[in-house]
């Protein structure tokens, strides 16, 4: 389970589907509920097939993500 990082739990028709963190900067996780491995459905069968491990973004996915975060940074108001 993904623990002491900031997360949001996922939910589908008010059930726990997993947990979306980011572990350390630009990376984001996502790891399904136990419960829904015992009784859901893939929310995306080529890329988080049903498992307990922990899905995490690729580099291109990171390098992305500090892109937007720069771009937020700067003022292109003036």
């Amino acid at each position: 389970m993904i623990d002491n990082i900031k997360k949001v739990t996922v939910k589908h028709n008010g059930k726990t589907v997993g947990y979306l963190a980011e572990t350390e900067p630009f990376v984001i996780a996502f790891q399904y509920d136990e419960n829904w491995i015992r009784s859901g459905f893939p929310i995306s069968p080529f890329s988080l097939p049903l498992s307990d491990k922990v899905y995490r973004n690729n580099e291109r996915d990171r390098k992305y993500l500090q892109f937007v975060k720069i771009a937020e940074q700067i003022d292109c108001r003036s």
